[in-house]
């Protein structure tokens, strides 16, 4: 059970789908890489600019989870994402359980990603479902969050920061 009980008037739920895409000039194995590996996802693994992440811990396997701290300025928030299933190169789906520094959980999501073969590269396809609770996060927030985290790992592929 959530730490976190605020009185009833407090309790909020925001349910909320996207889908965003990025396509590379690498192929589905090499930014499959960028997910499948520790070093891979700590090279763009950060909602933004001015947030410092800390991988904890990296189980990359279906049922392995990888744990993370997201630290910005006035918000520390801890990340698990539970790997439900995984088929190499070409699609990842996880849970992802997100918690306030004061132990609230404040987002549940499930997150899909699919890689998409396009002549030599790469669509990548990613989607979230998610319900935020209590007014602790927010669909915006986590929008611009992977748009950033998406721009990024572009960035990374396209400079080799991702071990090939």
């Amino acid at each position: 059970m959530s730490e976190h009980h605020p009185g009833s008037s407090d309790l909020t739920l925001e349910r909320s789908h996207f889908t965003l895409e990025r396509t590379f000039d690498a192929s589905p194995e090499r930014v499959f890489r960028a997910f499948a590996t520790r070093e891979g996802l700590a090279a763009w693994w950060s909602p933004g600019a001015s947030v410092k992440t800390e991988i904890e811990a990296f189980d990359f396997r279906e049922g392995g989870i990888t744990k993370s701290i997201f630290a910005a300025p006035g918000r520390v928030f801890r990340n698990h994402l539970r790997y439900e299933n995984i088929v190499p190169n070409r699609r990842i789906v996880a849970a992802m359980t997100m918690w306030h520094i004061d132990g609230a959980t404040s987002s549940v999501l499930v997150i899909s990603v699919d890689f998409v073969p396009e002549g030599e590269g790469c669509r990548l396809v990613f989607g979230e479902h998610g319900a935020f609770l209590d007014g602790l996060e927010s669909s915006k927030g986590h929008n611009a969050g992977f748009n950033y985290m998406l721009d990024t790992l572009v960035a990374a592929v396209a400079a080799d920061a991702v071990a090939a």
